[in-house]
């Protein structure tokens, strides 16, 4: 009977061996699978950071490319504006030599001759306000004898002026 149970023991200590070393193999074998799926992940991982790489590097050449051909728009826009303004500054200065010749009025010089007869406008109107003002007595002139003459007050009767001074 010894014999037997020895035997159970033996087959059961075996066959726990087998089942340990199934579990050990099929543990090693998921670790495997496991540093597989995490190289293959690595790689693929490499592999789009690669790609967008090569995709920025490629979207920066690009940009570049417009950024240079903007600035060399911009640059011919700005010739072009150089080349138009010194183009109508010659055909103003001909155009002007013509009109100074015709005698014809510049636009500057008609607003320059319109300011002109604005101002003489003005003070004529404030010369005759002060004019005004001293005679009817709010103000008076620089001198007595002027404010005199603009109120009328020197102007006599020919009976009342002094024929030895002169002449009226």
């Amino acid at each position: 009977m010894f014999v037997l149970q020895v035997a159970e023991w033996r087959r059961e200590a075996v066959e726990l061996d087998t089942q340990k070393a199934q579990r050990l193999e099929k543990e090693r074998q998921l670790h495997v699978q496991l540093l597989e799926e995490r190289q293959r992940l690595k790689a693929m991982g490499s592999a789009r950071r690669a790609a967008m790489r090569s995709e920025a590097a490629a979207r920066a050449a690009r940009e570049a490319e417009l950024a240079a051909e903007e600035a060399r728009r911009l640059a011919e826009e700005r010739a072009r504006e150089q080349r138009e303004r010194v183009e109508m500054s010659l055909e103003e200065a001909r155009e002007r030599c013509v009109d100074d010749y015709w005698g014809l009025l510049t636009k500057w010089a008609y607003y320059r001759r319109l300011e002109e007869y604005k101002r003489k406008v003005w003070l004529a109107r404030i010369a005759d306000r002060r004019r005004r003002m001293i005679q009817v007595g709010n103000a008076s002139a620089d001198t007595d004898r002027e404010t005199a003459k603009i109120r009328g007050e020197d102007l006599k009767e020919p009976w009342q002026r002094n024929w030895l001074e002169g002449t009226c």
